[in-house]
Parts: structure tokens; sequence; C-alpha cells
């Protein structure tokens, strides 16, 4: 595994522990985010925008593949956030500048 891969892994598997906590304190994590770099929070919305598109698209074209009942309304709701984003005329809204 690259290091580059190490840090994506290592990235999602704390992400994947946060949201597995039953109730997050999600204002304190946003709090802490805000604290974050401009441009760190620049690259953090990007990751996080292109995960909700990708979804989206999972959601539209490969449905019983990624969702259930479990995570039906998440896939709907990056659905929904996908095609206003799109209909708005923003075809690459998911990729974030970096500056």
């Amino acid at each position: 595994m690259t290091e580059e891969k190490s840090r994506e892994a290592a990235a999602a598997e704390a992400l994947s522990s946060l949201g597995n906590v039953m109730c997050p304190d999600k204002k304190a994590f946003m709090e802490l985010l805000h604290g974050e770099h401009r441009t760190i929070q620049q690259g953090i919305a990007g990751m996080m925008f292109a995960w909700v598109k990708d979804v989206a698209n999972k959601y539209d074209n490969d449905h019983s593949r990624y969702f259930d009942l479990r995570n039906e309304q998440f896939g709907k709701t990056c659905s929904e956030i996908n095609k206003a984003m799109l209909e708005k005329g923003h075809e690459y809204w998911e990729y974030m500048p970096c500056v």
C-alpha cells in the first residue's frame, strides 16, 4: 500500500469511527473544522462534495448494489443535491479549486 493510500485509508477509517458513534456532537465537530486553515477547509469540502456526487451517481445508476433501507434516504438526498446543482449549471460542482 502506498503512503498516499495509507493516508486515505486512515482518513476513511477515522470518519467511519466518528460516524459509528450513536450521537456524535456534530456542532463541536463542525466548530473544529471551522478552526482549520481555509485551504484545508476547502480540501475537506471538496472531498465531501465528491463523495456526495459519487453517492448520487451510485444511487441513480446502481441502486440495488449500494442501497437498502439503512442508507436509502442518504442516497436519495445526495441524488437530489446533485440534480439541483446540475440544474443550476454546475456540471463539475464537486471540484473545489486548489488555491
